[in-house]
């Protein structure tokens, strides 16, 4: 039985717990994107709401006070809604400025005052913390200076400043890491925004990133929001925009109609939609992987039904299950993936029938996969399409696959043994007879790491890399038992489990791949000696490319590390995967285009 969409007053009851935890501390229980989904939810189903009135969050009662000037939010706009059009009709010449995710907060240094912005007009001192914060500039004169709190771009930086300023307490070794960044001068009054950013870095204060522009399009914003989000060395959420002349006098406690506050997905898109089913379906290996089936959402152009969970525990962890209410995001092109659950499902869905599947590890309060206990048929077609991708066979897809499982074609001996007329009553008469003489061609070409890759007994996490690792310092696979020192790239846990799991494969070996002599030795599975730099893909995959690299001397890794050199994305579009965000982080890692990488690494080379 499935459980209906969350009620209004579910939803309600989430935005004003949000916003409270938002502005005065406390864990965060979302991020922009889902609290502007959920915003939007709500005004979908209930346009007057009086929660869409409100600005901000009052402040609790310790330390809660009036503030000595109006501290308004901004409304937010996206683009290809029209407004900021319509915006810049009124207001041609506008001062753009980033839009900082950090606490936003009030400086009075007549008076050593320091204020948290609460709902805009009730706020929270935290004059105590001033001390030890940088970037409050002292003065004597009558300022009041709006400005962000904030912390260098990191992992839940928000979240870390939030909490600090709200210990009465704090580490202050912590707290000397947060910085005031001004965007606003209240006092001195009627000053225009270009005049305001000057005066403000004239007297010392660091401001975010602004311009001014005469010629301002919503494509601009577009591509000025991009930019700041690569190269901002603070966490940015959208791009202000105000009229370059005095800020409007507010007459009433609303948000100005003078400034806005622009906000993209960029590459990013993710949309809101609830979880119908937990298919699972065995690996290759014998695992079984989670995929969500939830109601279709459209995310950049393409209808969306399915993605992946990952593994049994991501399914526990995060209670998902039919009817929990989730956030799905695709960068750019590519594979859509789960970014947070708002509402979980009463019940983790695991397989139905415990009987079937055991937890991969001793102890299953701390396992993250499951396994299948006996080898399904939907197993063993993976395993065979595993290796006929590995070995680059033509013609067998899954279905293909699938209809040779079932007539106990099950395994490479089997597929080797096969005639070609066999093969070509099963797949026809064509693709029977090509399967049959490719397998040929590529059994006698291959190597014993092609093996090693495409048996599917190897422990999870034991690729190419690490592979040749190993080749490069033991060529001998049949040395590999007694080995005592850890090759590059390796832990010294993870290999010697490949050490224990290694006599997996050479049973496999001897029973798959009986009419090839073990081991096929030769000195092409080595790590090149002169290694020009670790490289890294994101967002797509180019055997032809990858092939040209490793020759070239790169060694190609499959995740981000401080000792890569280039990370490589598509073209045509910014991909902000996991991998673009560590690199960006390290700071030490290239970041090329496809393009970019072949014409300066493979072209000039």
């Amino acid at each position: 039985m499935t459980q209906s969409p969350p009620s209004l007053q579910k939803i309600v009851d989430l935005l004003e717990r949000a916003s409270r935890a938002y502005y005065n501390g406390g864990p965060l229980l979302m991020d922009d994107e889902s609290f502007d989904a959920l915003l939007a939810q709500l005004q979908g189903l209930e346009p007057n709401h009086p929660f869409l009135s409100t600005v901000g969050a009052p402040p609790p009662a310790e330390g809660a006070v009036e503030l000595p000037h109006f501290m308004p939010s901004l409304d937010k706009i996206k683009p290809g809604q029209g407004v900021l059009t319509r915006f810049l009709l009124r207001y041609a010449n506008t001062v753009i400025s980033e839009k900082l995710d950090g606490l936003s907060a009030l400086w009075c240094p007549s008076k050593r005052a320091l204020y948290l912005r609460g709902d805009g007009r009730v706020g929270q001192t935290v004059s105590h913390l001033a001390g030890h914060i940088q970037g409050l500039v002292a003065s004597a004169d009558n300022w009041a200076i709006r400005g962000e709190l904030i912390l260098p771009r990191a992992k839940g930086a928000r979240a870390t400043v939030n909490g600090l300023l709200h210990q009465k307490t704090p580490p202050k070794e912590e707290l000397a890491k947060v910085r005031f960044i001004a965007y606003e001068v209240v006092l001195p009054a009627e000053m225009g925004r270009e005049s305001q950013m000057k005066w403000l870095a004239a007297r010392g204060f660091e401001t975010p990133w602004w311009k001014a522009t005469t010629a301002l399009t919503e494509e601009a914003c577009c591509e000025a929001f991009r930019e700041r989000r690569e190269c901002s060395p603070y966490e940015t959420d959208g791009i202000v925009v105000g009229a370059n002349a005095p800020p409007l006098k507010a007459t009433t406690l609303q948000n100005p109609k003078d400034c806005v506050a622009f906000k993209m997905p960029a590459a990013d898109q993710s949309a809101l939609t609830t979880v119908r089913e937990v298919l699972w379906t065995p690996s290759a290996q014998g695992y079984l992987i989670p995929r969500l089936r939830f109601d279709p959402v459209k995310i950049g152009g393409a209808s969306i039904e399915f993605c992946t969970a990952h593994n049994a525990r991501t399914v526990i962890d995060k209670a998902l299950g039919p009817g929990a209410r989730v956030k799905i995001r695709r960068s750019g092109d590519v594979i859509p993936t789960l970014d947070s659950v708002l509402f979980p499902a009463e019940t983790p869905a695991l397989p139905a029938d415990p009987a079937s599947w055991a937890w991969a590890a001793q102890d299953p309060t701390t396992a993250t996969h499951i396994v299948s206990k006996k080898a399904s048929a939907e197993q063993t077609t993976s395993q065979l399409l595993h290796f006929a991708k590995t070995h680059d066979i033509a013609g067998l897809g899954p279905a293909n696959c699938k209809l040779l499982v079932k007539a106990s074609i099950d395994g490479p001996a089997a597929l080797w043994k096969a005639t070609a007329r066999t093969l070509g009553a099963l797949l026809g008469p064509k693709t029977g007879e090509s399967v049959y003489a490719t397998l040929r061609g590529r059994m006698s070409a291959a190597s014993e790491l092609d093996f090693l890759l495409s048996s599917s007994v190897l422990p999870r996490g034991v690729g190419e890399s690490k592979l040749k690792a190993v080749f490069g310092m033991y060529p001998d696979p049949r040395n590999w038992a007694a080995a005592t020192e850890v090759p590059t790239g390796w832990t010294l846990d993870s290999f010697r489990e490949f050490q224990r799991e290694y006599p997996n494969y050479e049973r496999w070996r001897a029973a798959e791949i009986f009419w090839i002599p073990y081991p096929i030795l030769t000195a092409e599975a080595a790590v090149p000696k002169q290694c020009k730099g670790r490289l890294c893909f994101t967002g797509f995959r180019d055997k032809e490319l990858e092939q040209s690299v490793q020759q070239r001397g790169f060694e190609i890794v499959p995740t981000v590390t401080q000792n890569l050199n280039v990370l490589v994305t598509p073209d045509g579009v910014w991909s902000d995967s996991e991998k673009v965000k560590k690199a960006v982080k390290y700071g030490s890692v290239e970041i090329l285009s496809c393009s970019e990488f072949i014409n300066k690494y493979i072209t000039n080379h």
